[in-house]
């Protein structure tokens, strides 16, 4: 199975829940992370549910990029 196969069960369930609760999926990080005043700094990455963060590249040749992991998760890569 593709890796992004593997997504599916976990996207279908952040769907439902933006359905039923209007939950949003994409999020700044500071909707899951209150407590950590730091979350509320970034505009460049985001939550895809709440175990997901995104940190895109956002220019033409970047290889690399700092990323905030906020407080209150355990964080894997």
């Amino acid at each position: 199975m593709m890796p992004r196969e593997k997504l599916k069960p976990y996207i279908k369930k952040q769907m439902l829940l933006a359905h039923e609760k209007s939950t949003p999926v994409m999020r700044p990080l500071f909707y899951d992370f209150l407590k950590d005043s730091k979350s509320w700094e970034f505009e460049d990455q985001y939550m895809f549910g709440p175990d997901i963060l995104v940190a895109p590249v956002l220019y033409e040749g970047m290889r690399q990029r700092e990323v905030y992991l906020p407080e209150g998760a355990e964080w894997k890569k």
